[in-house]
C-alpha cells in the first residue's frame, strides 16, 4: 500500500520525534492540540498527493541508440530488443522521463520500488545492473 498517505499523530513535537516519523514513512506529522481545520486541510492535501499519480507515457520514446515502445513495454538497444526485468523497465522510464535533469537516489527509490524501501545501495545495484544490459 505504497499510495496510502501516513499522518503521524503524537503528543510531543520535539524535533527527533518528528525526524524519526518521516524516516520512517510518515508524510506528514501533526502534534496533538493542532486545530481540527489545520488536522482536516493536512489530511485533505497528503490525500490529494497520494492520488495525484503520474501519467503512464504512451506512444515510444527514440534517440539514435534507445528505442522504448510503452504501449509494449520493449525496448530495443540499437535495433535489438533486449529482455528487462519489470522494475529494470520501470526504472529505465523513470530515469528516461527525466533525462535533462539529475535524480537523487531516493525519488528513484520511492518511485520505483515504492516506501518500503530504505536503501540508496539497491537503486545503485540496479542502475549498475541496467547498464550492463544497455
Amino acid at each position: 500500500m505504497p499510495d496510502v498517505p501516513i499522518i503521524m499523530y503524537g503528543a510531543l513535537g520535539s524535533e527527533p520525534e518528528k525526524v524519526q516519523a518521516f524516516e520512517q514513512g510518515a508524510d506528514d506529522y501533526i502534534v496533538k492540540g493542532t486545530g481540527m481545520s489545520e488536522v482536516m486541510a493536512r489530511v485533505s492535501a497528503a490525500m490529494r498527493r497520494s492520488s495525484e499519480t503520474p501519467s503512464e507515457p504512451t506512444g515510444s520514446y527514440v534517440d539514435d541508440v534507445l528505442n522504448i515502445n510503452y504501449t509494449s513495454q520493449t525496448v530495443a538497444v540499437c535495433g535489438a530488443q533486449i529482455d528487462l526485468t519489470r522494475t529494470k523497465y520501470k526504472l529505465l522510464t523513470t530515469l528516461v522521463a527525466q533525462k535533462d535533469r539529475p535524480i537523487p537516489p531516493d525519488p528513484l527509490l520511492h518511485g520505483v520500488w515504492g516506501r518500503g524501501y530504505n536503501t540508496d545501495e539497491l537503486v545503485k545495484w540496479h542502475i549498475d545492473l541496467l547498464r550492463r544490459k544497455l
